[in-house]
């Protein structure tokens, strides 16, 4: 196109340097394409990496529990047994009164002294909370709740908003449930 609308060769060799320059160029500087690096920002991007791709596909959303029962710090440990009576789960969350979380109760961690009544008004909440292990974001991306499951050994995890307000949990089950049943589609695929 250069030689027709110029209408000779003397313009080949600054061509070459040029689209030479401008390929080393974007090289250094960006790996990918733009095409690639709109997709993968979008999470639509599907590599040869099963693994990522399939996290790509994942939605915190859901996954996330948002049936839980909650207690605030200042309960008592007899109000605290009931509460846990009537709860489905092993965990309850510690809020304060702005929906904060501020640690949780785990029953596995309080069989020994949940029976003795005598303890009932002895102990609030805030002195039998612990910190959860690890505490999620509600937009991290699912390679990072991935690595924190597998580090901290945790069989579920809080997932908190910006504002530190407890949204829900996810349970390790349910996230490998998943991630399973995807892999499973996409080999099917």
């Amino acid at each position: 196109m250069i030689a027709e609308l110029t209408g000779g060769y003397q313009l080949f060799i600054p061509l070459i340097i040029v689209t030479i320059s401008s390929y080393l160029t974007i090289n250094i500087f960006e790996h990918h394409s733009i095409y690639a690096v709109r997709l993968a920002k979008q999470g639509k991007l599907l590599t040869h990496h099963t693994d990522k791709s399939i996290l790509t596909l994942m939605s915190m959303d859901k996954i996330i529990d948002r049936d839980f029962k909650s207690v605030g710090p200042d309960m008592e440990m007899g109000q605290l047994v009931h509460a846990l009576s009537s709860s489905r789960n092993d965990y309850m969350p510690v809020l304060n009164e702005n929906g904060d979380l501020l640690g949780e109760i785990d029953i596995t961690k309080l069989r020994y002294i949940i029976f003795r009544t005598e303890l009932y008004h002895r102990f609030h909440v805030s002195q039998l909370m612990t910190p959860p292990a690890a505490i999620l974001g509600a937009n991290d991306p699912m390679e990072d709740v991935m690595k924190t499951f597998d580090r901290t050994g945790a069989q579920y995890l809080p997932v908190v908003n910006v504002d530190n307000h407890l949204v829900g949990y996810i349970s390790r089950a349910r996230l490998y449930s998943m991630y399973r049943q995807l892999v499973a589609d996409f080999s099917a695929e």
